[in-house]
């Protein structure tokens, strides 16, 4: 009896162990969904951020979302698959890294006060409304960017 115990043990290590060698494989691969998210995070932890004045909050997220918007281009959805689309797809992506480029810029300025703050509000809006702007086109319909199911 307790062999059978410790044998249904051991292949349920094994199996768990299996899951957590491919779940790291996963994540070495740029996945869209997964920086997406991750670019959402990013956002809303700028937008506390500025909210609370925090500038460190915002440098560590402006450069998450430069970082992984770096990517982006590279991952269209598999339903992007005209030339018209995939021209826009990489259109949207292009202004994604400008916009993100410039809200880095932007949190890494020397300037302080409300002039700082200022600047992070213009430019965390200008990468919102890159975000937008894509998701109008290509977000499907049950995601929360809206868009018209491309």
């Amino acid at each position: 009896m307790n062999r059978h115990i410790i044998g249904l043990m051991v292949v349920g290590f094994v199996a768990l162990l299996t899951l957590r060698v491919a779940d790291a494989g996963d994540e070495e691969k740029p996945n869209l969904e997964r920086l997406m998210k991750g670019q959402k995070k990013a956002m809303k932890s700028i937008f506390q951020s500025v909210q609370s004045k925090k500038k460190k909050g915002v440098l560590d997220g402006a450069k998450s979302l430069l970082e992984s918007s770096k990517k982006v281009t590279d991952l269209a959805p598999p339903e992007v698959t005209s030339d018209e689309d995939k021209k826009k797809w990489k259109d949207f992506a292009a202004t994604l890294v400008d916009t993100s480029k410039a809200l880095s810029e932007a949190a890494n300025a020397a300037s302080s006060g409300d002039a700082y703050w200022n600047d992070m509000s213009e430019a965390m809006q200008n990468t919102s409304d890159s975000c937008t702007a894509c998701h109008d086109v290509f977000a499907k319909k049950d995601d929360e960017g809206g868009g018209d199911g491309k």
